[in-house]
């Protein structure tokens, strides 16, 4: 950590795109709510400075599955997810669609209650799918692809959502069934072809000579 005019967390520094909002909200709802921010200082004042600094070796170590006594880092980091989300829910910072700060950090509770780090997932495409291979290594963990995961999630759930639209206009327009779909529409059929190949193409203008398009 860095003091400033502010404070200067440092320990995540490189995280993937869909994580990348985790870290400030959890800090948000730690320490921006006085309740939230004793209740986490309640999970650690236990242990002496000296014991904090084993701590954080052994979760060098061991990930989630480093221990305090009897205490794991993946149940300190539940409670911590826990409080952060009281303390988020507390502050009413609301996007457009009424929900608060507490959804950035749902896929990092999601790893953790699952038991998951980073590095345990990276592990586990490296000896199944990417069958150790150090291209796929630095291709499967490059900025650019997990940014163009994210993009092409965010581009299918819109158009999903944009085609609900539709269909809630002319129930036609979105066949639930496969023959539905073979004696759908053909007009239906190429705006739908037409909505994809042009979120294909803003991916690949976003990204000139990516392989992953």
């Amino acid at each position: 950590m860095r003091l400033k005019k502010y404070v200067e967390v440092r320990t995540a520094d490189s995280q993937p795109p869909a994580l990348m909002l985790a870290l400030p909200a959890l800090f948000k709802g730690l320490f921006y709510d006085a309740d939230c921010m004793t209740g986490a200082w309640d999970l650690v004042k236990r242990w002496n400075f000296e014991e904090r600094l084993e701590l954080t070796d052994a979760a060098h170590k061991f990930g989630l599955g480093a221990r305090a006594g009897r205490v794991s880092i993946r149940e300190l980091a539940l409670e911590a997810l826990m409080i952060a989300t009281v303390g988020l829910e507390r502050q009413r910072g609301l996007n457009q669609h009424g929900d608060n700060e507490s959804i950035y950090l749902l896929r990092l509770l999601d790893q953790v209650r699952n038991g998951w780090t980073q590095a345990s997932l990276t592990i586990d495409r490296w000896k199944g799918r990417w069958n150790y291979d150090v291209q796929r290594l630095v291709e499967g963990t490059a900025y650019e692809a997990e940014g163009l995961k994210l993009m092409t999630l965010r581009f299918f759930r819109a158009l999903r959502d944009g085609a609900q639209l539709v269909a809630d206009c002319d129930p036609g327009l979105l066949p639930r069934t496969l023959d539905q779909r073979r004696h759908s529409r053909p007009r239906s059929r190429r705006r739908v072809a037409s909505a994809v190949a042009g979120g294909r193409r803003a991916l690949r203008s976003a990204h000139p000579g990516s392989r992953f398009l």
